[in-house]
């Protein structure tokens, strides 16, 4: 009995120590270091969703299985920032009705994360659009509804195309493209314009109960935070990013296989805003490494500890994706010039917690510089193209 007692007060001295020693170690990190657990588990902006599981009037455009949209039933937060979601799923407080109201110009935005926004926000490029735009247009109303979540790629722009503009009527379609979104296996159309369905019909693998309580506990843990991304080498580095990142140093026209390849998805593009007469822009977000060496050279060094390679300073991608978008009569916004032309390009990235700046995600400056280059595009009569 003596035996008995003497092992359960060490277990509970074990206990407490163990509890006493995390605490010690999340009051570290909280106070040392920037790690902030919302922004690495924002989860809760995003929602798996399937036609079976999904409650159309929550969300009524249905994605495949295995595509998520933004979640549509409650407010989140993401990157830290607080996120308001309209009846449609849009991050976006105010309401968008099917018609066009009378007067108005309304431009529908599509997008990823970029779009979606690592800003507050009225600091998003969507209301800052709406603001430049209206400034060019002598103070006309001007509507700028953006369906974007993190992850998407330009098949699920693809998919928003088919369900969202059949659905609300718009002036203007402009869809953001990020280099990741071509070296990240989108399946293009195929020749008969149908999506490709094989990629979209596998069911997301489902997550053990002991896998969503870690998950909740390290949304409010930054020790936890720092030790999961940090045994992941930074989920976004590895998986999509740096190995986009390091396509482009392979030189100018290291991404025309894959441009080609969405040869068909431009073509549908482009046949259907002809259709509905709705003007079309393809929008191409540069990483921060295309735009001069020492950016670049900061960037690869400070993310991923590896020399720095002089090849990432070209536009290669967007010259390929500029002569895809003429091939099928789409006007193409090269964001590289604009950026270089604003200076200081560091500061158009978003900064992270840890103090390192995003390359890929803009700040408040950023989505301003590109939304002004967008009304000054959108203001103008549209480029004569070729059909």
């Amino acid at each position: 009995m003596a035996e008995s007692n003497s092992w359960k007060k060490r277990l509970i001295l074990l206990s407490v120590s163990m509890l006493f020693s995390f605490a010690l170690a999340e009051i570290a990190v909280r106070v040392f270091t920037k790690v902030d657990p919302r922004y690495y588990n924002d989860a809760d902006t995003q929602l798996h969703i399937s036609p079976e599981t999904d409650n159309a009037k929550d969300n009524p455009f249905q994605l495949p299985m295995g595509f998520h949209t933004a979640r549509t039933s409650t407010d989140a937060s993401h990157v830290g920032y607080p996120t308001h979601f309209n009846a449609h799923g849009m991050r976006d407080p105010q309401e968008y009705a099917f018609k066009k109201p009378a007067g108005t110009r309304r431009v529908m935005i599509l997008g990823d994360s970029v779009v979606f926004g690592h800003v507050n926000e009225p600091q998003r490029l969507p209301p800052a659009l709406r603001t430049a735009l209206q400034a060019r247009l002598g103070g006309a109303k001007v509507e700028t509804p953006a369906f974007s979540c993190p992850g998407w790629d330009l098949v699920a722009y693809q998919l928003m195309m088919q369900q969202a503009v059949s659905k609300f009527e718009v002036d203007d379609v402009v869809i953001g493209i990020v280099l990741n979104d071509l070296a990240g296996g989108s399946a293009p159309l195929t020749d008969k314009g149908k999506i490709d369905l094989r990629r979209l019909e596998q069911t997301p693998a489902s997550s053990m109960s002991w896998m969503v309580a870690a998950r909740a506990i390290a949304r409010q843990s930054a020790l936890i935070t720092a030790l999961v991304w940090a045994g992941k080498g930074f989920y976004a580095k590895r998986s999509t990013l740096e190995p986009t990142l390091a396509v482009l140093t392979k030189g100018q026209h290291a991404f025309d296989a894959a441009i080609l390849n969405l040869d068909s998805g431009f073509g549908w593009l482009a046949k259907t805003c002809k259709e509905r007469k709705i003007r079309c822009v393809v929008m191409s977000f540069p990483f921060g490494p295309q735009l001069e060496e020492p950016f670049a050279r900061q960037v690869i060094e400070s993310w991923f500890g590896k020399a720095y390679a002089p090849s990432v300073v070209n536009d290669g991608p967007q010259r390929a994706l500029e002569t895809l978008s003429a091939k099928h009569g789409l006007e193409f916004l090269d964001l590289i010039p604009v950026y270089r032309a604003a200076g200081d390009v560091a500061s158009l990235y978003f900064d992270t917690p840890e103090g390192r700046i995003d390359y890929v995600h803009l700040s408040a400056r950023g989505n301003d510089v590109t939304a002004q280059a967008l009304a000054e595009l959108l203001a103008a009569p549209p480029a004569a193209t070729t059909d």
